[in-house]
């Protein structure tokens, strides 16, 4: 959640007038439970969502999920059944691990975006899994950067913030 990755993002949305909301999974730094260990987690992106979607300046009907590394994997496996979700974003997934399947599900737009010197995600595996991602989709690989995003981070904020302001548009 304080990620500087994670705080780029959410500046970079507010700044475009995109209402942001960041948390920890269950049992992550104050939050309170016990990690689920992949099993709980989606519970929680859920709940997330319904939360935002409650409020009453945001539009329930044009939702985006952003996650960043691991904080790809929950809401991706569970998300693309949930009306409300119009637009994904994943910053940097750990494509290798094959935890991403409920992405190739999901058919609105999707954004991934990653590093060329991310080691943590390769390029030929990230190239593989877009490839086998529906339409639409975006993929973007931004020189120079590895899995941490250090002196990127305001790029790849600005990036995923005009993914959703484009993706989001009412």
């Amino acid at each position: 959640m304080d990620s500087y990755v994670v705080v780029a993002v959410c500046r970079a949305l507010c700044e475009n007038g995109i209402i942001s909301f960041r948390f920890n999974f269950r049992g992550v730094g104050r939050s309170e439970g016990t990690l689920g260990g992949g099993v709980g987690e989606p519970d929680d992106v859920r709940a997330a969502v319904s939360f935002v979607a409650s409020m009453e300046q945001v539009d329930s009907k044009r939702i985006g999920l952003c996650g960043y590394s691991a904080g790809v994997i929950a809401p991706f496996s569970t998300m693309p059944q949930d009306e409300r979700v119009q637009a994904i974003a994943a910053i940097s997934p750990p494509v290798s691990f094959g935890l991403l399947e409920g992405f190739k599900a999901f058919p609105k737009p999707k954004l991934v975006i990653s590093g060329s010197r991310d080691d943590f995600t390769p390029l030929q595996d990230l190239r593989r899994f877009v490839e086998s991602l529906p339409e639409p989709k975006e993929c973007e690989v931004i020189p120079g950067a590895d899995h941490f995003w250090g002196g990127y981070e305001q790029r790849v904020g600005e990036r995923v913030a005009s993914f959703f302001v484009s993706a989001l548009k009412g």
